[in-house]
């Protein structure tokens, strides 16, 4: 994946096909953080259980909506032919910057909720980490969501 364009805050991207395929298929994972990862507080008195509990559970309400509409927004972003343009040798995805950042946050989802479904390895747990068949998905996806994340990250840096 290589920026090929960026004029008027609009960043024009090329993606050979077997990028294209990859692009699609760790895209189409979203949402990979489990629901109810996120807690509010880890420990809490007695007294307050029953107010952090109503607030946890908001919490998840909201998450669930935003993960639905990002999901929606991801399936039409990537439907739309005035920012997918594929060929037989190349898709070119054009994007405005605030997509990008909106991308991002998607692609940090799957990174993130891979890390988590790899049981959260700290530096010395992952240099002993083993791909194994259980876990070689989500390895993957962390590895590809960070190539397109860096690809994203450094081309809003040039751009600036």
């Amino acid at each position: 994946m290589k920026l090929v364009k960026h004029t008027g805050g609009r960043f024009v991207f090329q993606l050979t096909t077997r990028e294209q395929r990859l692009f699609m298929g760790v895209t189409g994972l979203y949402p990979v953080i489990p629901a109810g990862a996120r807690k509010l507080v880890r420990q809490i008195g007695s007294a307050q259980s029953a107010q952090i509990d109503e607030s946890q559970h908001l919490l998840e309400e909201a998450l669930a909506e935003q993960r639905g509409a990002n999901q929606r927004h991801l399936a039409e972003f990537l439907g739309d032919p005035q920012r997918v343009h594929t060929t037989k040798s190349y898709t070119r995805l054009t994007f405005a910057a605030a997509e990008m950042e909106w991308l991002l946050q998607v692609l940090n989802d799957i990174r993130v909720g891979s890390w988590m479904h790899l049981g959260s390895p700290d530096y010395e747990a992952e240099k002993r980490l083993q791909v194994t068949e259980e876990n070689v998905q989500h390895y993957w996806a962390r590895e590809m969501a960070g190539a397109f994340q860096s690809v994203l990250l450094a081309a809003m840096d040039a751009s600036q």
